[in-house]
């Protein structure tokens, strides 16, 4: 069997009119067409991403903090192994590349649209993630930053001016709560368009400046009796300044992520800290009521805690509490509240 081979030859005549003929193919796009561009921007979806963003970031801190204090279980044998440097740079990226930058392209469109209910939760927003991220760093990047490629090394501001700053931001956010609106978010996933409890909630945070800044500033316990004098701060359960997540499962998943990550069929992910359950345990007016809405038990007793050990599922239940956790809760908690001791990372 023969296989022939047969070669085509074009000549110039033909080469051109190949290329003319891609001229209806536009190769200079300079937008991705997989996202969004800023001319499909919409202030209200900045302001749900604002919103969710901003949960995380105060959840992400409360966690740490949590930790340390032992509210929260902490992985990891000692401080070194279980945080550093590199633990913070999610914090950092939620507030400035997150949160402050859409902030910031938010207010372009709510300016010209007028919608100062919209710039105004921005406000509040953005105050409590510059006074937060001071609590935690001290001096932080402010007047210089979001830049962009123009400034890509800000300077620290002293977290002095970034609290007087923030105080700034919320009185401008309760004067623009009462300007009205050209039209009020979608979405407002703390007090519902109840725009009363966000001046509520702008004052309480400056009572929370006062407080942080009373023995630096000579004025602060003045302006912060002024604020209570005048009543109009946070001060019933409802008035809270909470995230309020949704029950959805899916398209999305609106629960608390803890909770949709927690509930699955591959099991749990998160480990309860022994500490905070044996305490609520043993408190000193007896069990903590709380108890039966904070924890789930799925057992009513533990391995080597009033079931048989097992090494397999409970590796501690057979072991003796070391020397230096005398008086202190060991491996797991009576009752069937099964959690982790604090720097447990076996597992």
């Amino acid at each position: 069997m023969k296989i022939i081979h047969k070669t085509l030859k074009f000549g110039l005549p033909t080469l051109l009119l190949l290329i003319m003929g891609c001229e209806t193919t536009e190769l200079n796009i300079t937008s991705d067409p997989n996202f969004l561009n800023p001319t499909q921007a919409d202030a209200d979806l900045f302001l749900n991403a604002i919103q969710v963003d901003f949960a995380d970031f105060i959840q992400g801190f409360a966690n740490d903090g949590a930790e340390l204090t032992r509210i929260d279980y902490m992985s990891g044998r000692n401080y070194e192994n279980a945080y550093a440097p590199g633990e913070f740079f999610g914090r950092w990226q939620n507030a400035y590349q997150g949160i402050l930058e859409d902030i910031r392209l938010m207010n372009i469109l709510a300016t010209d649209a007028e919608q100062y209910n919209h710039i105004a939760i921005g406000q509040v927003i953005q105050s409590y993630v510059l006074t937060t991220l001071v609590d935690f760093f001290g001096d932080i990047p402010y007047s210089e930053a979001l830049k962009g490629s123009e400034n890509l090394n800000p300077k620290l501001d002293a977290g002095a001016d970034v609290y007087a700053a923030a105080l700034q931001l919320l009185d401008d956010a309760i004067a623009n709560f009462g300007r009205g609106s050209g039209a009020n978010p979608q979405n407002d996933f703390f007090y519902g368009g109840d725009y009363d409890n966000w001046v509520k909630a702008a004052n309480s945070l400056k009572m929370k400046i006062y407080m942080t800044t009373r023995l630096v500033d000579t004025g602060a316990l003045n302006n912060f009796n002024t604020i209570v004098s005048g009543g109009n701060y946070i001060n019933e359960v409802s008035e809270d300044f909470q995230f309020r997540w949704g029950t959805n499962e899916v398209q999305p998943d609106t629960r608390h992520p803890w909770y949709a990550n927690s509930y699955t069929s591959t099991g749990g992910n998160r480990y309860t800290s022994n500490w905070l359950m044996n305490t609520m345990l043993n408190s000193a007016g007896g069990k903590d009521p709380r108890m039966a809405y904070y924890f789930y038990r799925q057992v009513e007793v533990t391995p080597g805690f009033g079931a048989p050990p097992n090494e397999e599922t409970l590796e501690c239940g057979l072991q003796n509490p070391p020397s230096h956790y005398t008086g202190q809760v060991f491996c797991s908690v009576t009752d069937g509240y099964w959690g982790r001791d604090h720097g447990n990372d076996n597992g």
